[in-house]
């Protein structure tokens, strides 16, 4: 089970909130296990039924349970933070960028359950439960179809941040790259930089990763660098939404889909500029995921 096996314990949530959401789990599982066998899926293509290290979360209004499958070095972290308000999404972000998790998923009660019995609140757990095995399945069908076609750089995780934009842009571009990121924060979109693709095989499948798990891409296009055309393809071959930036004394790129170019000048005037333009771009962007 997700929260069984030989692990660390720790956190500042009291002892019998603890309790309350372990059971909470056991009932949760046995749920997802019998959806499993109704279904006759493995045991383990829905993650829940195998121990996992967690993060578990209970806010004002409910329990996220932070999960990152794990063979060994299991961890529960039970974190009681009464007076703030999480999302769903933020929690899955925050799973990746404060906790380290590299494929995680997270589960979402709501903290009436807690005070429920049992049978009073069986049916809620096995709706969850039935939603959960649905998505592990579209997940587990997503992986099958990645072997099929075997990427150089490794299976990808399954989830896209809906947060993070990955940036193309060369490090000694630093004014560029603090004017793309000011446009990423009005949009409340995470940046991370790409630094050297081509440095060696890990930088790449980093690279890969973060590709896949962005929700747009934002490339600089001047000089056209190997290492950032070599992103790019990886990028349109995945079907990312990218925004090109390119200087205005350069050549336009060929109309591809789902890209969007902005010509800029380096200058400071030009730099600031280009942080609204790119700014409006991605509100658009942002906007068309998210409808």
């Amino acid at each position: 089970m997700i929260h069984k096996g030989k692990r660390t314990k720790g956190g500042s949530m009291p002892t019998e909130l603890q309790e309350k959401v372990d059971q909470l789990l056991e009932e949760f599982v046995l749920e997802v296990d019998r959806i499993s066998e109704e279904r006759h899926l493995q045991k383990g293509i829905a993650r829940a039924s195998l121990p996992c290290s967690l993060v578990i979360v209970m806010d004002g209004e409910n329990v996220f349970v932070l999960s990152q499958l794990r063979a060994e070095n299991l961890s529960s972290t039970y974190i009681y933070a009464p007076e703030t308000h999480l999302l769903h999404d933020k929690a899955l972000s925050s799973a990746r960028w404060e906790f380290g998790f590299d494929d995680p998923f997270v589960l979402q009660f709501e903290r009436g359950l807690l005070d429920q019995e049992c049978d009073d609140r069986r049916a809620d757990l096995a709706a969850k439960a039935t939603s959960f095995v649905d998505s592990e399945f579209t997940r587990f069908m997503w992986l099958l179809s990645f072997l099929k076609t075997k990427p150089a750089f490794g299976l990808p995780p399954f989830a896209m941040d809906a947060d993070l934009a990955y940036l193309l842009i060369p490090a000694e571009k630093e004014d560029l790259l603090k004017a793309a990121e000011a446009a990423l924060q009005v949009n409340k979109l995470i940046p991370k930089r790409s630094g050297e693709i081509l440095d060696s095989e890990r930088s790449i499948k980093e690279m890969w990763r973060s590709l896949v798990r962005a929700r747009v891409v934002v490339a600089d296009v001047g000089g056209l660098r190997p290492d950032v055309i070599y992103a790019l393809g990886v990028a349109h071959t995945l079907g990312k939404e990218t925004v090109l930036l390119r200087p205005e004394e350069g050549s336009t790129a060929a109309e591809l889909p789902h890209t969007a170019e902005i010509a800029y000048r380096a200058d400071k005037e030009g730099l600031l500029k280009l942080e609204g333009d790119l700014a409006s771009a991605l509100k658009g962007i942002v906007e068309s995921l998210s409808s």
